[in-house]
């Protein structure tokens, strides 16, 4: 246990994996913290004169799962393993770290999902009592190599940290509930990683990143006059060398974390469009990129989700992904998508090749890609698409790799370089050598029992093998009299003998010589197999990413062929023009009705669109839809519609639903304060704005005139109103049409059959005249007495009518004086009935035809 002490005292804040033979151990506290989580029994180990001590452990071939429970859990795990053979060891086993797991540095695909990145984040905060309030943040996909770093507003940090969805964030621990108020609420559950305050200092980073980089200065990464950005790289940097205990040669690039040519989406507008997570448990199912993804590839899938979450703002290159799109569209580039879909995951297995952690199925799988490529070359290079040609473009030639490859890895390699089969045969002839030896062993043996078995006269002498005594000669007890006396006995069982002759013992120690020679060279081979990969990693990169763009652009031009998408027409203006747009999702979905296409016009005479109607009619389905369209185009995605102009907008903001954040004591009408006034504060004039039920949060004039006075501000922005839809059932904020230059009315259309009411799911210019509240409340299955009431009551509401705009009148209902004398009853037309029915002069049947009848009414 001293070594295990000593091992411990070094990672105090991590689950120790302590290998024994072919199991990993847990002791003490780490043992107690992680059975529950694993799900394994917790028991104790004498611990000489001290106390006993709590253990708990699983087989080393099952760590794999029982390490992502841990991860999961948000646990780092440091893996302790033997790094001496057991046999040639001279008292206790050499130990050591080999790596350390956290949620942050997963790198085996078992531990991953595949289509979304897993980012490291590092935010070095600005010194206390800074004026200027900025923060740096770097992030690092150590499974992609993917490595970005930049400065932000300190109030943009929350927006940024959503946006990457990371699964572990660093920062310096005496700071740490500073950070944790920036963290989004759906990132709670990240582990937050608290570092020294010196592992954050600008001058220690510069040092790590020039380092890793081989460079002088800084300056070409653009990060030489952003010491936050530099501190925060280098805290991330070093925290995953000080992790994996290996070189990163995957890492190769350091990009400038800025949204120049993209458009920013607040956490509010990802969640109320429900472009990547759906509710509050994050569903993937329902959201825009369920419908819309149809990548062959983990790579291609990451792609995806990192431009919805990125659309760009520059219509030139959203044009070059529209023309790659409409190529694929059109056909060309047909056979991409087929082999598309056999090629690997290369990013991932870029990484663990460069960490020394690939498997011979990675070096498989990266062989089987490699085939794929000249066909797939042939497939795309005669397509007209500077975006693509620079992707290929840009591809060193591989085929020295291919040819290491092909001649070195077995047809079918095991899944661990321990095992044996590796390598291929023919590619080492001492390898041969020593598998023939092997071979030629196992034939040894079975003729030496043959010639025994005749020389002795024992029929039913036997030759065997396991591991405490080597080769045996096993004799049954009624031959025993029949054993020559050359026979040495080795052991003496109930039923049985042992034996060894000089002759076998001479041919044991040949043959295991052979299979310990053999194992260990080709273990040695696999790692210089590794080595000749890892020299061209960059290369390997490059394909990756053109793989992964490909895929893409090819899965945009197949949702657009099964969806009946368009090409849009994306330019400068601010204007925004639709026809018979449709909702991505609901469009796609199994619906009992058929989805309602409709159309849009935002231009300069009208900016400002406020729509009424029922409820349950379609006013916020209508608003994410014009939402979604916009980010599609500007994403370089075809679209839902019949036609489409959209006019690049720089930000999409959203005030739809409703929503409460209990732990920082917000409630539903504080968060939708908060998230208005985001977007009054920064919404400009080439914002799309979707406004949806403003003040509904409070009492009835307070929100009408928040509501009211919003309007007018959005309106009369400096710089100019925004591109704004504002559904709601103030039907006064209609009167603002009239007064306000830019602003017009839409209604969703219904069309009433008695009491019944049908939603036509049109949006027509024009006015509501009634919300159908209390219809929808039937549908909902409010029992009818209270309906009632609700119609007497509102009766009584609408009595008194607005005045000028902005006024009530005097005379309008005062729900907080004495109660009023009760409201007459409505008529009913079935009371009126019989009291005008003389029963006297009814017949037997025509008393049972009303009440037949009656019955129907009721029903209906």
């Amino acid at each position: 246990m001293r070594q295990y002490g000593r091992i411990k005292a070094r990672h105090p804040d991590d689950i120790l994996l302590f290998r024994m033979g072919d199991f990993y151990e847990m002791f003490g506290r780490d043992a107690v913290k992680a059975a529950p989580v694993l799900g394994i029994a917790l028991t104790k180990r004498a611990n000489g004169k001290a106390a006993d001590i709590a253990l708990a452990g699983f087989p080393h071939h099952a760590s794999v799962g029982y390490i992502k429970k841990l991860v999961d859990h948000g646990l780092r795990v440091a893996v302790c393993d033997q790094v001496e053979d057991p046999k040639l060891a001279k008292g206790i086993v050499k130990r050591e770290v080999t790596e350390v797991i956290t949620p942050g540095t997963l790198v085996s695909d078992e531990l991953l999902g595949g289509a979304q990145n897993n980012f490291l984040v590092a935010v070095a905060l600005p010194p206390e009592g800074r004026s200027r309030k900025i923060a740096g943040l770097a992030r690092i996909d150590l499974s992609t190599g993917e490595f970005h770093a930049g400065e932000l507003p300190l109030d943009e940090l929350e927006e940024e940290l959503g946006r990457d969805g990371p699964g572990e964030i660093l920062g310096d621990r005496d700071r740490i509930d500073e950070i944790r108020r920036h963290v989004p609420p759906e990132l709670r559950a990240v582990p937050l990683s608290g570092r020294d305050g010196w592992e954050l200092e600008s001058g220690r980073g510069g040092d790590l990143l020039r380092e890793h980089f081989g460079t002088a200065t800084l300056a070409g990464f653009g990060l030489e006059d952003r010491p936050l950005a530099i501190a925060a790289a280098g805290a991330a940097l070093g925290y995953v060398r000080e992790s994996r205990r290996s070189a990163l040669p995957h890492i190769s690039e350091l990009r400038l974390l800025h949204r120049g040519g993209t458009m920013l989406l607040d956490a509010q507008t990802r969640r109320n469009l429900e472009l990547t997570a759906r509710g509050e448990e994050g569903s993937r199912e329902g959201t825009l990129l369920s419908i819309i993804d149809r990548t062959a590839t983990a790579a291609g899938a990451r792609r995806l989700r990192s431009w919805l979450l990125e659309p760009l703002t520059e219509p030139a290159r959203i044009h070059a992904r529209q023309l790659a799109v409409q190529l694929f569209f059109d056909g060309q580039g047909a056979g991409a998508s087929e082999l598309l879909s056999g090629t690997a995951d290369l990013e991932r297995i870029a990484a663990r090749i460069g960490l020394r952690r690939a498997s011979p199925r990675d070096l498989a799988a990266l062989r089987e890609t490699l085939r794929i490529v000249p066909a797939l070359r042939s497939e795309l290079s005669p397509m007209d698409s500077p975006l693509l040609r620079d992707a290929l473009d840009e591809i060193p030639d591989l085929g020295e790799i291919g040819d290491l490859l092909e001649r070195a890895l077995s047809s079918e390699p095991p899944a661990r370089a321990t095992d044996p089969g590796v390598i291929a045969s023919g590619f080492s002839e001492e390898l041969d050598r020593l598998r023939g030896s092997e071979r030629d062993g196992k034939r040894w043996v079975a003729e030496l029992a043959e010639r025994e078995c005749a020389e002795t006269g024992i029929a039913s002498l036997k030759v065997k093998f396991n591991r405490v005594f080597g080769y045996f000669i096993e004799v049954t007890r009624p031959n025993l009299h029949l054993v020559p006396e050359r026979y040495v006995r080795k052991q003496t069982m109930a039923t049985a003998e042992r034996f060894i002759t000089p002759e076998l013992k001479e041919l044991e120690e040949r043959l295991l010589h052979a299979e310990e020679r053999a194992a260990a060279l080709e273990a040695r081979l696999f790692d210089e197999l590794i080595e000749g990969c890892a020299r061209s990693i960059t290369a390997v990169q490059k394909l990756a990413a053109a793989i992964s763009l490909a895929d893409l652009l090819s899965a945009f031009a197949r949702v657009a062929r099964e969806r009946g998408y368009i090409r849009p027409l994306v330019d400068t203006e601010e204007r925004i023009e639709i026809e018979e747009g449709r909702h991505p999702v609901l469009d796609a979905a199994e619906m009992e009705e058929s989805f309602v296409p409709n159309g849009t016009d935002l231009c300069d005479s009208r900016r400002l669109l406020l729509v009424t109607g029922p409820n349950m009619a379609g006013k916020s389905t209508y608003l994410r839809q014009v939402g979604l369209i916009v980010l599609l185009a500007q994403v370089g995605s075809f679209v839902p519609a019949q036609a489409a102009r959209i006019g690049v907008v720089d930000r999409i903001f959203t005030r739809v639903g409703t929503s409460d954040d209990l732990l920082r004591g917000r409630s539903t009408f504080l968060v939708e304060m908060v998230e208005t006034a985001s977007i009054l504060h920064n919404a400009g004039p080439r914002s799309l704005v979707l406004l949806d039920e403003i003040g509904r949060g409070t009492s009835t004039y307070d929100g009408l005139a928040l509501a009211w006075a919003i309007t007018e501000h959005l309106h009369d922005l400096r710089g100019g109103c925004p591109l704004t839809l504002f559904a709601t059932h103030y039907h006064e904020l209609t009167e603002l049409a009239a007064s306000l230059e830019k602003a017009d009315n839409l209604t969703t259309k219904v069309r009433e059959k008695g009491e019944e009411v049908v939603f036509l799911r049109r949006i027509e210019p024009g006015v509501a005249d009634r919300s159908y509240g209390i219809h929808v409340a039937r549908m909902a299955g409010i029992p009818r007495e209270v309906l009632r009431r609700a119609r007497q009551v509102l009766a009584g509401l609408e009595a008194p009518r607005r005045g000028p705009a902005g006024r009530l009148d005097a005379n309008q209902m005062d729900l907080f004086s004495a109660p009023a004398p009760p409201l007459e009853p409505e008529p009913d037309p079935l009371i009126d009935e019989i009291r005008a029915i003389d029963a006297d002069e009814l017949t037997p049947r025509q008393a049972l035809d009303l009440l037949y009848r009656w019955s129907e009414e009721a029903k209906c």
